[in-house]
């Protein structure tokens, strides 16, 4: 049974999407001002960060707060945390063993770990109070489905479902007042995921937007045969190709829902297809280059203010994702900002022997050590992965680990011959000069 802080969560986060403009931004100031007071009080990180910049963050303003990266929270991770309970050592050794997915790290704490699509893979921690705020965001404002006490509700998640990832970890979590769940690994061969798919029948289908588009496909040639009621793309991006082609293949609008590890319920779209951010539990600042706010209508960088966090909080997070605020709300009735479809990054597929590697699969790798890395298709039966790895590291343990994570991925394709694998330690893999964005995978 949902326990009280769960069900107080679905009252809280029910009341604010039933409310009006201003009353989202007295909440989001309300809790701006306690999330500074609690960082005060249990940060190490933020008070040295804040008295070091001369900022009294009780009297100051949020853009008026440093920024912080990915690296910078990284390097002080056990500074930055609000509980002793955590330490960025024990806390990768636990996310490197992938066989304890679906366990909490020390029976409490949801322990996550960034993709890899960005090269330089992070490690967010979520403790029972925030955990129960995503569930109840993803259950009122994503599913808005109603579980059936009769056994007849199926979700099924297409997604990286072997490890420590943020999209199965939710949706088992999601599942819950559901009868089944059915967790399908990208890495599983292509038919084998129609197979049990088309056994499973979901009412519920959701997972990376590009799977679900290699679904559309099946289904569009009968071989799936499937009627979703409702479909939930995440993880990538929604494309206008995406969105047609599963419309068309499963006869239903797909919602895009906008998450990622540092939070996994930060928007989603309305029944009009406009995407909201739900800023009563989050700040959204869009700038430019210097940090500077641009107007609405103008894209920008995000940084992430994350409310709800206080196991690790993230204030004044650049993100890196690129959006456009819109310059008018929506009729939806929906108080929550509202943004452009988010410019997500889109990678190759890995194709060897007449099966595919999702890209996913292999932004998903995490190795302690492992800072970045690169994956580039040298021949027809050849792959050459480019390793960052991190001071202190033996780099020679992190290529031999990194070597058997992609041959386990290679392997679990059933593919019909042979890859060959090879793992080079480089000083740095620069961004692809006509784009100035990482590339994971160079096809």
């Amino acid at each position: 049974m949902p326990g009280l802080g769960f069900l107080k969560s679905i009252w809280d986060v029910s009341i604010a999407g039933r409310g009006s403009r201003e009353r989202i931004r007295r909440l989001q100031e309300t809790r701006l001002k306690s999330l500074l007071r609690h960082v005060l009080a249990s940060s190490r990180f933020y008070r040295e960060l804040y008295r070091e910049n001369g900022v009294a963050p009780e009297h100051a303003a949020l853009a008026d707060l440093p920024v912080i990266d990915k690296k910078l929270m990284m390097d002080r991770y056990d500074d930055l945390v609000c509980d002793p309970a955590l330490d960025k050592r024990s806390l990768e050794s636990f996310l490197a063993e992938p066989w304890r997915q679906g366990t909490r790290y020390k029976g409490r704490y949801h322990a996550l770990h960034s993709s890899g699509t960005t090269g330089a893979p992070a490690i967010f921690a979520y403790g029972p109070r925030d955990w129960d705020t995503l569930k109840a965001i993803v259950a009122v404002r994503v599913l808005r489905a109603r579980p059936s006490w009769l056994g007849r509700t199926r979700l099924a998640y297409i997604g990286a479902a072997d490890g420590h990832y943020a999209g199965i970890s939710l949706a088992a979590e999601a599942a819950r007042p559901f009868k089944a769940l059915l967790a399908l690994h990208i890495g599983d061969p292509h038919a084998s995921l129609v197979s049990r798919l088309r056994a499973f029948q979901p009412h519920v289908l959701t997972g990376y937007s590009s799977a679900i588009a290699l679904l559309a496909k099946e289904q569009e040639k009968g071989a799936l045969g499937i009627s979703p009621e409702r479909v939930i793309c995440s993880g990538d991006p929604l494309t206008p190709e995406i969105r047609e082609a599963a419309r068309r293949a499963f006869g239903v609008e797909p919602v895009g829902f906008y998450a990622a590890s540092e939070s996994i319920g930060m928007g989603a779209e309305c029944r009009r297809g406009n995407l909201h951010l739900f800023d009563d539990l989050h700040c959204f600042e869009v700038v430019d280059e210097d940090l500077k706010p641009v107007p609405p209508g103008r894209p920008g960088t995000l940084l992430l203010t994350n409310l709800y966090n206080l196991t690790q909080p993230l204030i004044r997070y650049r993100l890196n994702d690129r959006l456009v605020l819109a310059e008018e709300g929506c009729a939806c009735g929906w108080p929550f900002l509202t943004a452009r479809p988010v410019e997500g990054r889109q990678e190759e597929l890995l194709w060897f022997g007449g099966e595919y590697v999702h890209p996913i699969a292999v932004a998903e790798i995490y190795i302690p050590g492992l800072e970045r890395f690169q994956v580039e298709r040298t021949g027809p039966s050849s792959l050459l992965l480019r390793a960052v790895v991190a001071e202190g590291a033996v780099p020679e343990s992190v290529l031999s680990a990194l070597r058997g994570r992609m041959a386990a991925i290679l392997e679990a394709k059933r593919l019909s011959g042979p890859v060959r694998i090879e793992a080079r330690a480089v000083a740095s893999i620069p961004n692809d000069p006509k784009t100035g964005k990482f590339r994971l995978i160079l096809p």
